[in-house]
């Protein structure tokens, strides 16, 4: 069944809108998953804030080549390709489809990691799979922040070793004065 014209025109404004409010971008290529199995993908993307999108390879050129500020290599665009656009920053978008494409490849389907773009930057399959084996954003502030608070929390802890051994001095010494009393 064929395309028309007014939907295909349609398609290109949503993959330019995408591709313009989106940090990182991620080309996968789907061939041999069922319509299920899509699902499923675009279920746990949407869970972690990912948007997924299948759409013909003449429509995706078009909607890159009117985004001058980022290029994409022909190897990337090879058989069916679907797109990832992630808004919030490149390694979780890149962790959640890496751990996609895991899952997929041991109940023996073929979903692969094409390559992408992030931050304007392209990037190919292995780089993608290079930034998912990184610590995400929001973990790196959590220990970030662990950082900052360990040498306060060392810092209370010395000044409260002196007053706790005093205070277990004291004590000591309240034993020793009502056993000899």
């Amino acid at each position: 069944m064929a395309t028309t014209r007014a939907k295909k025109e349609i398609a290109l404004g949503t993959i330019t809108e995408r591709l313009k409010t989106s940090c990182a971008v991620v080309f996968t290529a789907y061939k041999g998953l069922s319509v299920g199995d899509l699902e499923g993908v675009r279920r746990t993307l949407r869970e972690s804030k990912v948007d997924y999108q299948v759409a013909k390879k003449t429509l995706i050129k078009k909607a890159i080549k009117e985004r001058h500020d980022i290029e994409i290599s022909d190897a990337v665009m090879e058989g069916p390709v679907g797109i990832a656009y992630g808004y919030e920053d490149g390694v979780s978008i890149c962790k959640v489809l890496s751990q996609i494409s895991t899952k997929l490849k041991k109940a023996k389907k073929e979903f692969q990691l094409l390559g992408g773009v992030v931050d304007g930057k392209e990037i190919n399959a292995s780089m993608v799979l290079m930034l998912s084996k990184m610590l995400s954003r929001p973990e790196l502030l959590a220990k970030f922040a662990g950082m900052i608070k360990s040498p306060l929390n060392k810092f209370g802890g010395c000044l409260a070793s002196p007053l706790t051994s005093f205070a277990r001095a004291l004590n000591e010494y309240a034993k020793i004065k009502e056993e000899t009393n």
